[in-house]
Protein backbone atom coordinates (compact mmCIF):
# COMPACT_ATOMS: atom_id res chain seq x y z
CA UNK A 1 0.00 0.00 0.00
CA UNK A 2 1.20 3.32 -0.83
CA UNK A 3 1.73 6.31 1.35
CA UNK A 4 -1.15 8.58 0.96
CA UNK A 5 -0.17 11.37 3.33
CA UNK A 6 2.64 13.34 4.20
CA UNK A 7 4.27 12.77 6.96
CA UNK A 8 3.13 15.59 9.72
CA UNK A 9 5.62 15.86 12.67
CA UNK A 10 5.41 13.66 15.20
CA UNK A 11 1.51 11.74 15.95
CA UNK A 12 -1.11 13.48 14.80
CA UNK A 13 -4.37 13.66 17.30
CA UNK A 14 -6.11 10.76 19.24
CA UNK A 15 -9.54 12.23 17.30
CA UNK A 16 -10.02 12.42 13.98
CA UNK A 17 -12.98 13.58 11.99
CA UNK A 18 -12.90 12.19 8.53
CA UNK A 19 -15.27 12.99 5.13
CA UNK A 20 -14.75 11.87 1.58
CA UNK A 21 -14.83 15.90 -0.39
CA UNK A 22 -11.67 18.04 0.57
CA UNK A 23 -13.94 21.06 -0.28
CA UNK A 24 -15.80 19.96 3.21
CA UNK A 25 -12.97 19.83 4.73
CA UNK A 26 -12.36 22.97 3.72
CA UNK A 27 -15.53 24.42 4.98
CA UNK A 28 -15.37 22.00 8.78
CA UNK A 29 -12.06 24.18 8.97
CA UNK A 30 -12.87 27.31 8.37
CA UNK A 31 -16.18 27.39 10.95
CA UNK A 32 -15.14 25.16 13.21
CA UNK A 33 -11.40 24.29 14.18
CA UNK A 34 -8.74 26.39 16.10
CA UNK A 35 -5.29 26.93 15.64
CA UNK A 36 -5.65 25.30 12.08
CA UNK A 37 -2.67 24.20 10.21
CA UNK A 38 -2.70 22.34 7.10
CA UNK A 39 -0.27 19.39 7.07
CA UNK A 40 -1.26 17.25 3.95
CA UNK A 41 -2.65 18.06 0.56
CA UNK A 42 -1.43 14.58 -1.04
CA UNK A 43 -3.44 13.47 -4.10
CA UNK A 44 -5.72 16.36 -3.31
CA UNK A 45 -6.75 15.06 -0.17
CA UNK A 46 -6.57 18.14 2.30
CA UNK A 47 -5.66 17.37 6.03
CA UNK A 48 -5.64 19.93 8.57
CA UNK A 49 -4.65 19.78 12.54
CA UNK A 50 -6.48 21.99 15.55
CA UNK A 51 -8.24 21.88 17.98
CA UNK A 52 -12.42 22.09 19.04
CA UNK A 53 -13.25 23.62 22.14
CA UNK A 54 -9.46 22.65 23.49
CA UNK A 55 -9.93 19.15 21.87
CA UNK A 56 -7.09 18.41 19.49
CA UNK A 57 -8.07 17.21 16.28
CA UNK A 58 -7.75 15.92 12.70
CA UNK A 59 -9.81 16.84 9.77
CA UNK A 60 -9.17 15.00 6.59
CA UNK A 61 -10.30 14.20 3.27
CA UNK A 62 -10.48 10.73 2.09
CA UNK A 63 -12.07 10.04 -1.12
CA UNK A 64 -15.25 8.18 -1.91
CA UNK A 65 -15.85 4.85 -0.50
CA UNK A 66 -15.19 2.30 1.79
CA UNK A 67 -12.12 0.97 -0.21
CA UNK A 68 -10.30 4.83 -0.28
CA UNK A 69 -11.51 5.57 3.34
CA UNK A 70 -9.86 2.08 5.09
CA UNK A 71 -6.82 3.07 3.08
CA UNK A 72 -6.47 6.39 4.65
CA UNK A 73 -7.54 5.16 7.77
CA UNK A 74 -5.21 2.56 7.92
CA UNK A 75 -1.89 5.37 7.68
CA UNK A 76 -3.42 7.31 10.07
CA UNK A 77 -3.54 4.60 12.78
CA UNK A 78 -1.22 2.47 12.34
CA UNK A 79 1.35 5.46 11.75
CA UNK A 80 0.46 8.34 13.51
CA UNK A 81 -1.99 7.03 16.68
CA UNK A 82 -5.20 8.30 15.45
CA UNK A 83 -8.00 5.94 18.14
CA UNK A 84 -11.18 7.76 18.00
CA UNK A 85 -13.02 8.40 14.03
CA UNK A 86 -16.04 10.53 13.41
CA UNK A 87 -16.94 9.79 9.89
CA UNK A 88 -19.02 12.91 8.47
CA UNK A 89 -20.29 11.52 5.09
CA UNK A 90 -24.12 11.49 2.31
CA UNK A 91 -26.62 8.91 2.38
CA UNK A 92 -29.50 7.98 -0.04
CA UNK A 93 -33.17 7.58 1.79
CA UNK A 94 -36.36 5.81 0.69
CA UNK A 95 -37.38 6.27 4.52
CA UNK A 96 -40.70 8.21 5.00
CA UNK A 97 -40.01 10.32 7.97
CA UNK A 98 -36.67 11.21 6.36
CA UNK A 99 -36.00 14.29 4.39
CA UNK A 100 -33.72 15.76 2.46
CA UNK A 101 -30.37 17.42 4.23
CA UNK A 102 -32.32 15.66 7.40
CA UNK A 103 -28.96 13.94 9.89
CA UNK A 104 -28.69 10.23 10.69
CA UNK A 105 -26.73 8.85 13.33
CA UNK A 106 -25.78 5.40 12.32
CA UNK A 107 -25.93 2.67 15.47
CA UNK A 108 -25.00 -0.26 12.52
CA UNK A 109 -24.17 -0.80 9.27
CA UNK A 110 -24.95 -4.02 7.39
CA UNK A 111 -23.74 -5.13 3.70
CA UNK A 112 -22.47 -8.42 2.51
CA UNK A 113 -20.28 -9.28 5.57
CA UNK A 114 -23.00 -8.74 8.15
CA UNK A 115 -24.00 -6.43 10.35
CA UNK A 116 -21.34 -4.14 12.47
CA UNK A 117 -22.58 -1.89 15.45
CA UNK A 118 -20.79 2.06 16.44
CA UNK A 119 -19.05 2.28 18.99
CA UNK A 120 -21.16 2.76 22.11
CA UNK A 121 -19.70 5.56 24.22
CA UNK A 122 -19.81 7.95 20.84
CA UNK A 123 -23.43 7.20 19.76
CA UNK A 124 -23.68 8.51 23.44
CA UNK A 125 -21.81 11.59 22.79
CA UNK A 126 -23.49 12.17 19.80
CA UNK A 127 -27.16 12.09 21.22
CA UNK A 128 -26.07 14.42 23.68
CA UNK A 129 -24.09 16.68 21.14
CA UNK A 130 -27.56 17.02 19.55
CA UNK A 131 -29.65 17.82 22.30
CA UNK A 132 -26.91 20.63 23.16
CA UNK A 133 -27.10 22.04 19.69
CA UNK A 134 -30.86 21.39 19.40
CA UNK A 135 -30.26 19.46 16.11
CA UNK A 136 -32.85 16.89 15.11
CA UNK A 137 -31.22 13.56 14.53
CA UNK A 138 -32.49 9.95 13.77
CA UNK A 139 -30.23 6.85 14.76
CA UNK A 140 -30.82 4.12 12.00
CA UNK A 141 -29.16 1.01 10.80
CA UNK A 142 -27.81 1.82 7.13
CA UNK A 143 -26.79 -0.19 4.50
CA UNK A 144 -23.24 0.21 2.93
CA UNK A 145 -22.77 0.20 -0.65
CA UNK A 146 -20.37 2.22 -2.75
CA UNK A 147 -21.84 1.53 -6.20
CA UNK A 148 -22.86 4.94 -6.36
CA UNK A 149 -24.61 5.94 -9.65
CA UNK A 150 -25.21 1.99 -10.49
CA UNK A 151 -28.25 -0.32 -11.03
CA UNK A 152 -26.68 -2.06 -8.28
CA UNK A 153 -27.12 1.13 -5.81
CA UNK A 154 -30.34 1.42 -6.94
CA UNK A 155 -31.77 -1.85 -6.49
CA UNK A 156 -30.41 -1.30 -2.86
CA UNK A 157 -31.83 1.42 -2.34
CA UNK A 158 -35.31 -0.51 -2.98
CA UNK A 159 -34.04 -2.83 -0.15
CA UNK A 160 -33.09 -0.96 2.60
CA UNK A 161 -34.46 2.39 3.59
CA UNK A 162 -30.81 4.31 4.17
CA UNK A 163 -28.24 3.51 1.48
CA UNK A 164 -24.46 5.22 2.55
CA UNK A 165 -20.91 4.45 0.78
CA UNK A 166 -18.89 4.11 3.94
CA UNK A 167 -19.88 2.84 7.32
CA UNK A 168 -19.79 -0.51 7.12
CA UNK A 169 -16.08 -0.57 5.80
CA UNK A 170 -15.19 2.20 8.82
CA UNK A 171 -17.04 -0.10 11.42
CA UNK A 172 -15.25 -3.40 10.33
CA UNK A 173 -11.40 -1.85 10.38
CA UNK A 174 -12.66 -0.51 13.78
CA UNK A 175 -13.80 -3.25 15.72
CA UNK A 176 -10.15 -5.38 13.85
CA UNK A 177 -8.15 -2.92 15.10
CA UNK A 178 -10.02 -1.88 18.56
CA UNK A 179 -10.29 2.32 17.50
CA UNK A 180 -13.69 4.07 18.52
CA UNK A 181 -15.81 4.73 15.01
CA UNK A 182 -19.00 6.79 14.35
CA UNK A 183 -20.63 7.44 11.24
CA UNK A 184 -23.35 10.55 11.34
CA UNK A 185 -24.61 11.34 7.90
CA UNK A 186 -26.36 14.04 5.86
CA UNK A 187 -29.57 12.52 3.18
CA UNK A 188 -28.52 14.07 0.08
CA UNK A 189 -30.76 12.40 -1.99
CA UNK A 190 -34.20 11.34 -1.70
CA UNK A 191 -36.77 9.62 -4.01
CA UNK A 192 -35.03 11.03 -7.21
CA UNK A 193 -34.42 14.68 -5.66
CA UNK A 194 -31.00 15.43 -4.91
CA UNK A 195 -28.90 17.92 -3.06
CA UNK A 196 -27.00 20.46 -5.32
CA UNK A 197 -22.60 19.48 -4.93
CA UNK A 198 -21.90 23.01 -4.03
CA UNK A 199 -24.15 22.54 -1.48
CA UNK A 200 -22.90 19.37 -0.27
CA UNK A 201 -19.52 20.68 0.33
CA UNK A 202 -20.16 24.43 1.50
CA UNK A 203 -23.41 24.12 3.70
CA UNK A 204 -23.21 21.13 5.95
CA UNK A 205 -23.00 23.06 8.99
CA UNK A 206 -25.56 21.08 11.47
CA UNK A 207 -23.04 17.66 10.25
CA UNK A 208 -19.93 19.46 11.01
CA UNK A 209 -21.33 21.12 14.60
CA UNK A 210 -22.47 17.36 15.92
CA UNK A 211 -19.16 15.79 14.33
CA UNK A 212 -17.06 18.31 16.48
CA UNK A 213 -19.39 18.48 19.46
CA UNK A 214 -19.04 14.68 19.57
CA UNK A 215 -15.16 14.54 19.74
CA UNK A 216 -15.14 17.18 22.19
CA UNK A 217 -17.59 15.35 24.86
CA UNK A 218 -15.16 12.31 24.72
CA UNK A 219 -12.83 14.30 26.05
Amino acid sequence: MGIFLDTPEGKLPECAILTDDPLRVEMFVAHHLEQAKLYTRQRGMTGYIGSYNGVPVVVQAVGYGGASLVAYLHQMVSLYGIRTVIYAGECVSREASLSLRDLVVAAKAYADGGCLSADAGLLKNAALAARRCSLAVRTNMVHTDDRYGTKDLEDCCLRACIVDFATYDLYDYANQHGISALSLLTVSQRDGECIDPAERQSRFHGLAQLAFETVALGK
